[in-house]
């Protein structure tokens, strides 16, 4: 390891606020594998640590469900952490930690933008919270995850609750106004490899909100969970 990557990975110690007995974890960590095929280097990529990470991620949110849910069952506990460990809220929270700023790839993942994708950033996070572990152990990791869980300003009772957000939104409207949410696309912007979808959400002919994704699905997604959000602080 070089002066230059210990001068970074000390920078993302820093905002990730975790120092690292063994910075050997965090450079696995933050190696993409198109990274490491390009570069032709003996390092590891973060592919076996992301596998390790997912297993603690799950280990982390079902501790946490098993403790706030006594009355849930096995299936109902499996549906309500999947809402908190699928690629949406795994990879805002890699972007949180600044992951896309760190991340190490190939010349032709960096010309397509991919430090900033859903599954590389979600791959990241979890790689990183696979290299807490091994650093630190398991308390440490758990810590890890719930400050940066917290930071992106989940919460794990509303994360839960939105874990279909198109079908929530239209259960409430359905119930309250007898009517269906209307997804409407405002514009399509941005390149063909970078295209960026907004859709309003209206019901009865207001709109209740925006949201923007890759594809038109995602952004109603977006939509969705947004109104959700605004509902839930009023």
């Amino acid at each position: 390891m070089d002066f230059c990557e210990k001068e970074m990975l000390g920078k993302l110690s820093d905002i990730i606020e975790y120092k690292f007995d063994n910075l050997q974890h965090l450079l696995t960590a933050i190696t993409h594998p198109s990274y490491r095929a390009e570069q032709k280097v003996t390092i590891a990529d973060n592919q076996r640590m992301e596998f390790l990470g997912d297993a603690v991620i799950e280990l982390i949110v079902s501790e946490k469900l098993f403790e706030l849910f006594p009355d849930k069952n096995e299936g109902e506990m499996s549906q309500m952490r999947s809402a908190v460990t699928n690629k949406f809220p795994l990879s805002k929270m890699g972007k949180a930690s600044q992951l896309h700023e760190f991340i190490m790839l190939s010349k032709g993942e960096q010309n397509a933008n991919g430090a900033e994708r859903e599954s590389t950033l979600c791959d990241a996070f979890e790689a990183v919270v696979a290299a807490i572990y091994l650093d630190g152990g398991y308390s440490k990791a758990s810590d890890f995850f719930w400050r940066i869980f917290e930071k992106c300003g989940f919460c794990l009772v509303s994360a839960v609750k939105s874990f279909n957000p198109k079908g929530a939104i239209q259960e409430y409207t359905q119930k309250e106004f007898k009517v269906r949410p209307e997804y409407v696309l405002e514009k399509v912007e941005g390149p063909e490899h970078n295209t960026v979808y907004t859709v309003a959400l209206m019901v009865n002919g207001d709109k209740w909100s925006t949201g923007t994704g890759p594809n038109r699905k995602q952004a109603e997604t977006a939509a969705a969970e947004a109104a959700l959000n605004s509902l839930s602080s009023e």
